[in-house]
């Protein structure tokens, strides 16, 4: 789960930057605003994405690390007992966590059965059909396009237009950070209102090396 919850914020981060890095050619009255530059940034930022979405959407083979595979996992489990209350929630808080909430609050509530005892594996099922049903355009694109061509015209891709693909990724990716942001709340006893890395010291602003002019005019002559 720290590799997943890693991996998913990484996935963030990056598609935080490279809006950030549109905002930046938009913005500049001095550049132009179709390039083959743009269109390569674009074609990578579209290609990264939506492979990160596919690897954490999958959970068919068990020998992969995906977040749809916990939970999965967590579904088919034969031993409730392995996720019950009080495994995952002893007296002195989460069983690694690095923080401490305060003695009482009853977050497991909220993943737990009626006995309010164990992991509710419907309610984990559900998560899960959430998670594949909202990202099912995206893993179109993935299986279809990207990962490799299938034979047949674009109709067998649900979606029309690069603007419906960022908002399918969009989609996406807000129930992708949801989910994980929930259940690593239920294996660290950590809550966190986004996992979008923050930027740390000057040179945590990636944005920074854009401040600093080095190349000289090019002759275009």
């Amino acid at each position: 789960m720290q590799a997943i919850h890693k991996s998913i914020s990484q996935l963030l981060g990056d598609v935080k930057v490279f809006h950030e890095m549109r905002d930046i050619v938009s913005e500049n009255p001095h550049l132009p605003k179709s390039h083959r530059f743009y269109d390569y940034l674009f074609d990578s930022y579209i290609s990264h994405v939506i492979m990160g979405i596919r690897r954490h959407i999958k959970y068919r083979d068990n020998r992969i690390i995906s977040f749809a595979r916990v939970l999965k996992e967590i579904v088919d489990n034969p031993h409730p007992e392995m996720l019950s209350r009080s495994a995952l929630r002893p007296s002195s808080g989460g069983p690694t966590s690095p923080q401490r909430k305060p003695t009482g609050m009853d977050d497991f509530a909220k993943f737990a059965d009626p006995s309010g005892t164990y992991v509710c594996q419907q309610k984990v099922k559900k998560d899960l059909d959430e998670l594949k049903a909202t990202a099912k355009a995206c893993e179109a694109v993935a299986d279809k396009r990207i990962a490799h061509r299938e034979k047949g015209p674009p109709s067998i891709i649900p979606i029309a237009t690069w603007e419906e693909l960022e908002r399918e990724i969009g989609k996406s990716l807000d129930v992708l950070e949801e989910k994980c942001v929930k259940y690593y709340e239920l294996f660290f006893n950590v809550g966190a209102a986004t996992m979008i890395p923050t930027a740390q010291g000057e040179w945590g602003e990636w944005k920074t090396i854009f401040s600093i002019s080095w190349m000289p005019p090019t002759n275009n002559r």
